[in-house]
Parts: structure tokens; sequence; C-alpha cells
């Protein structure tokens, strides 16, 4: 959610009914996203995510196709009313106790099953996009708590260069099936989820008082530059501490 445009809780639910009252086949989707483009020219959003601009959501489409980006799309605004009911929790320990609730919410078989189209596998290892952990990663600023946990090379769950990058972080799955068969890896992707939830959440509980959810409606264009500040700094103390990590593993390995 840190970094993209929200809609209040209003809009958020009357987009979802919207999009859920579409039911296009691609060819039909296509043909009027096209027509759309024509019509509003570089102004153009997309039609069913409309933070996106159309050129952004064509090539998820081709990538994805339709029922998957229909998918996405309501996938992106439930989070966005989860955010939105957080933020009207009064106090610190509501809004933690909530933020919990819909991690475990996401900590299901379902859940995983339904990013299998997302995902990439090289070698032995699945990467999968984990949105519904990273919003609540940023709007909380626990990045290097969470980074130097789970994506470190003491004990690598999740893929965080990206991040530095382009706002991705993906979940890295080691697995002993050579195939790109993402069912048949399913149960260790939720062991593995299941990790990550339980120790976000455990930061989570650790959080001084004063660290309220940072409110994306109101934050000052002041607090983006310190968060900025914070994120740049935590890349390169990030990128020094894997690289002095590997010098020491290769003299290990050296002796």
């Amino acid at each position: 959610m840190a970094g993209i445009i929200l809609d209040d809780k209003e809009h958020a639910l009357e987009r979802i009914e919207y999009i859920k009252s579409l039911n296009y086949t691609d060819k039909e989707y296509k043909k009027n996203l096209r027509k759309h483009m024509f019509k509003y020219k570089t102004r153009a959003n997309g039609i069913l995510i409309k933070r996106m601009t159309a050129e952004q959501e064509l090539f998820m489409f081709e990538t994805y196709g339709y029922k998957n980006l229909e998918k996405y799309a309501l996938d992106i605004l439930e989070q966005n009313i989860q955010y939105c009911n957080v933020l009207e929790q009064d106090t610190h320990s509501k809004q933690i106790e909530k933020t919990i609730e819909y991690m475990e919410e996401s900590n299901n078989k379902e859940y995983l099953l339904s990013l299998k189209d997302f995902a990439t596998k090289t070698a032995y290892n699945w990467y999968i996009p984990v949105d519904r952990l990273i919003n609540w990663i940023d709007c909380y600023m626990i990045q290097r708590d969470v980074f130097f946990e789970y994506a470190s090379n003491e004990q690598t769950l999740l893929f965080a260069p990206n991040y530095f990058t382009d706002s991705v972080l993906l979940m890295m799955v080691e697995t002993d099936n050579i195939e790109e068969d993402y069912e048949a890896d399913i149960d260790t992707i939720v062991n593995v989820y299941d990790t990550l939830v339980k120790g976000i959440s455990k930061i989570l509980e650790e959080l001084p008082e004063e660290q309220m959810i940072e409110n994306l409606f109101t934050i000052s264009d002041e607090k983006k530059e310190e968060n900025s500040k914070i994120i740049s700094q935590l890349a390169k103390d990030y990128y020094n501490y894997i690289e002095e990590s590997s010098d020491e593993e290769e003299t290990e390995t050296g002796n």
C-alpha cells in the first residue's frame, strides 16, 4: 500500500462491486481497453486497476490473462479496505491486533494456491509475490527488522533486492522438486509463508507504543522524504551485510 494511490473505504467497496459486475472474455477486455486507450490517449488509466496506466494494465493482461488480472485487481482493493479498517483502530494494540488478524486470514493453502500464476521458478527455488505481507511491512516501516531476519544468508525466506529497485518483495521457497509443479510444492510453500506470518506478527507485537501504522491518506511530504532516506540507508546496510556474510562464508570454505 505504501507508495501507491489509495481509495477511501467507500470508493474501494464500490470499485469491488464494479469489477465483479464485469464479465469480459480476453478478447472483449482487450478490445475495450484499446478503445479506452484511444479515447484518453496518454491520460488513459487501466480499466480494472486505475492506479496503473492503461499500458501497464495491458502488459499485465498479456502476461497473465483477464481472469488473473481481475483477481489481482480485487485483491489489491481488498487489501486497501483492510488497511482502512486498521487505520480506524484508535490504539496501537488494536491496530497491531487487526493487522495480525488480516495476515492470518491470508495464511492458508487456498490463498497461496491463488498466487500460482504469478510465481516463477529457477532451479530449486520458487519466487512468489507476497503483497499481503509487504504492505504491512511498509506501513509500519519494519523493513530492517524483517529483512535482516528473513532475507539474509542466515535465513533466506524472502528475496529482498527487488524491493530496493522496484518495490517488489518475493518469498523464496527451496524445493527438491526440479519440475515447475507449484501444486506439488504447496505444502512447503505453506510452511514458509506460515513462518513469515508468525515472524512478522512477533515483530509487530514488540513494536513500541508510539509506532502506529502510517496514515497514507494524510502523510506529509517531509515524512515521505524521511522514510525514503531510511530505506536508502537500509539498502546500503543490507547489501553490505550480505557482501560481508558472503566473504566470511568463502573464507571458511577456503580453510
